[in-house]
């Protein structure tokens, strides 16, 4: 792992004429030389380079990791719920922690938040189909996971005119009473 000291050390050597060693130790030798020969671009790279050193820091240190950095952009204009923000943060620490292995529990919960968060976008009532496709399941998964939902009692089942099943959950919107 990459440490912040280091690296600002290693850029403020720039002042003695050894501008860029900081590139090197982050893992980009080819700017590095680039820096070494130009004095950091004149200063002006080496001073960019001190603005944004912590995520040139965290860039290197999760490519050691294995994981592919990726800018999260969030855009909050009044109208993004708690969740979308939970779940682009959580995005975030996931490029800088690496990879992980969810738990059964953990894996369970998350399908059971999508069907939810589904659910609510269309007035408490969805299809296996709507599930899959909206909560990045398979057809199968979703209509199991809607099935052990209904049997749990936590919605009902109904038979659209169309014959497809639908699932409503109370409280997500829907003004349609609950049926046995």
């Amino acid at each position: 792992m990459k440490k912040d000291g280091t690296a600002y050390l290693l850029a403020a050597c720039a002042v003695f004429g050894f501008a860029g060693l900081h590139r090197f130790y982050l893992g980009r030798p080819v700017s590095g030389v680039l820096y070494l020969v130009t004095w950091g671009w004149f200063g002006l790279g080496t001073l960019h380079d001190l603005v944004r050193m912590r995520r040139l820091i965290n860039r290197a240190n999760a490519e050691e990791l294995g994981a592919r950095p990726q800018a999260v952009h969030l855009h909050i204009h009044g109208v993004a719920d708690p969740e979308s923000v939970r779940l682009a943060a959580m995005e975030g620490m996931a490029m800088l922690t690496g990879p992980s292995t969810p738990t059964p529990a953990q894996t369970q919960a998350e399908r059971e938040g999508a069907i939810l968060r589904c659910a609510r976008a269309h007035a408490g009532t969805v299809t296996a189909a709507l599930v899959a496709l909206e909560a990045s399941l398979s057809l199968d998964q979703a209509q199991k996971e809607l099935r052990r939902l209904h049997h749990a009692g936590f919605c009902s089942v109904d038979v659209s005119e169309e014959g497809a099943e639908t699932f409503t959950f109370v409280g997500l919107g829907s003004r349609k009473p609950l049926v046995s």
